[in-house]
């Protein structure tokens, strides 16, 4: 190989050139740039969201990181020639360009373009809003922060709600679709309202502005973040002997490719800034690219399967493909939902939602709220990369602090018993189906008398599980039975007794009432369609 031209600017173009230099001592290389690097890169804003400092210091990182990445390039003796007028001809093997001694044009046997991008945004744009995580919108933030106060944030995921979250700022959080399952949302909803963020749903992107003015949430006089999307430069595609359709950009799983001119674009659609494996898992896409395209091989990306967003005690993560996905695929799935306590406070610490396949019990993805969640993704994550099934999981040991069991088992438990015959897991949704549709059913409450009395779904009976076997005259024999507790452990534990009494139909509600996201409407279940037994506990 006589010539390889690397052309990009920052750090993955680096590293793509060290690649080549160590994949072809022998062949000549050139490293050329024609762009000049946006201030904040997604690699960069990766690692300055991940380091868990606030906007207000990111200028100071930001700067320290620069020099680190210069140094870098001249320990490696790698830095990149700026010039001007990059032209590629693929049919001709030829690039030429602009530098500082004039024209400049050389064969080539292969280019290894690294695409610019920018931040664009679908949605009108106020005279106030910024478009995150536009360069523009990053500097606001940097020199904004402390005076940054109520602002409304439309955002389809969490990426931008992380710093705000971290930063103990209040805000509206407005969005049109929900980034977790329907009662993980609920579950992250509730918390975030509890520490002063508004959270509003909009029927549409083109609606947010009269969902808020529903909200009765005043906007008028408050700074505006939108979601923008990282957009290729197809101007620049042209010139590098590659157009949209040759890239395939709109697919961007399979490298495409001439003969001489190569697009490297892991990054096509990433417009949510998230941590799994943080930045390094884009490089190590971009690299396997890089490296597939000098063979002149075809490559297909394997996106990371973790997903980690830092919010202190109200961190996210997912595992996979996230449950909501898996949920609509064709294949047979069950879930699990699941609220993990601690042994001091009581209060939810974790909430999961755990899928397996119906008929394999593989493990498929988990969406995971709480202070551990990233460990928990980490451990589901190496479960679905080994195909490990429901059975083989509880073989596999999966450490937690302080010798207390992993709340991935409690999901697991909880699987087992769907999984059963005679037992069934039912949604607060599908509860109100059914109960619109005129089934009967008996709504039994198997906490203690003391929980009952705080908070109860109207039109239970309540009947401590510890008293189940001697009240088992309390419940009707050929009625479909709801069972429910504060996190659905308990009513599982219930449901196992009354099925070895013989009981059928046995229904337990997902989640339990931590989960439960009907909270305002009871309205679908009658007072008098079950007698509550609470004065006789």
């Amino acid at each position: 190989m006589k010539r390889i031209v690397v052309v990009g600017e920052g750090y993955r173009a680096s590293k793509v050139a060290a690649l080549a230099a160590r994949k072809y001592p022998k062949a000549d290389l050139l490293w050329v740039s024609d762009t000049s690097m946006d201030k904040y890169p997604w690699e960069l804003l990766s690692l300055l969201v991940r380091s868990k400092t606030l906007p207000d210091e990111w200028s100071k990182l930001r700067a320290a990181l620069k020099v680190d990445f210069e140094n870098h390039q001249k320990s490696i003796g790698l830095i990149p020639k700026k010039i001007k007028r990059v032209r590629i001809d693929p049919a001709e093997r030829e690039i030429s360009f602009l530098s500082t001694i004039g024209h400049m044009s050389y064969v080539i046997d292969k280019a290894l373009v690294l695409i610019p991008w920018t931040v664009r945004s679908k949605m009108p744009v106020p005279d106030n809003a910024h478009i995150w995580p536009s360069d523009s919108c990053i500097d606001y933030l940097v020199h904004n922060w402390e005076s940054l106060t109520d602002p409304v944030v439309f955002s389809q995921d969490l990426s931008l709600v992380q710093v705000l979250v971290r930063g103990g700022k209040k805000f509206c959080w407005i969005r049109s679709e929900d980034v977790l399952s329907p009662q993980m949302q609920f579950f992250l909803d509730q918390r975030l309202n509890g520490i002063g963020i508004k959270t509003v749903k909009a029927k549409s992107p083109d609606h947010w502005q009269e969902a808020l003015e529903t909200s009765g949430y005043s906007y008028r006089d408050k700074q505006i973040f939108l979601p923008g999307e990282y957009d290729c430069d197809t101007t620049k595609l042209a010139a590098y002997g590659l157009n949209a359709e040759s890239s395939n950009l709109q697919n961007p799983s399979i490298i495409q490719c001439n003969p001489a001119s190569v697009a490297l674009n892991p990054l096509y659609g990433q417009d949510d800034i998230h941590f799994g494996e943080g930045p390094e898992s884009a490089v190590s896409q971009t690299l396997k690219m890089a490296e597939a395209a000098l063979r002149d091989e075809s490559f297909s990306c394997s996106f990371e399967r973790t997903k980690f967003w830092n919010m202190g005690d109200l961190s996210v993560a997912t595992s996979n493909a996230g449950t909501q996905e898996l949920r609509t695929e064709k294949q047979k799935t069950e879930f699990a939902l699941a609220c993990d306590r601690d042994n001091i406070s009581k209060n939810a610490k974790h909430a999961l939602n755990l899928v397996i396949n119906k008929d394999s019990k593989l493990i498929l993805g988990l969406e995971a709220i709480g202070p551990e969640a990233s460990k928990l993704a980490g451990h589901a994550s190496c479960l679905i990369s080994c195909q490990a099934s429901l059975e083989k999981m509880q073989e596999v040991q999966l450490p937690w602090d302080d010798l207390g069991v992993n709340p991935l088992f409690r999901c697991a438990r909880i699987l087992e018993n769907k999984l059963s015959p005679g037992i069934f897991g039912i949604t607060p949704d599908e509860l109100k189906e059914s109960a619109d549709n005129g089934v009967e059913f008996f709504l039994l409450d198997v906490r203690g008398s003391e929980q009952f009395s705080l908070n109860r779904i109207p039109g239970a009976t309540n009947i401590p599980v510890e008293q189940l076997s001697k009240r088992m005259m309390e419940i009707p024999r050929f009625t479909p039975l709801v069972l429910y507790s504060q996190t659905s452990a308990k009513a599982y534990s219930a449901a196992r007794l009354l099925k070895s009494k013989g009981a059928k139909q046995l229904y337990v509600l997902d989640g339990g009432l931590d989960m439960y996201t009907l909270e305002i409407d009871y309205s679908f279940v009658s007072e008098d369609s079950c007698i509550d037994v609470c004065t006789t506990c």
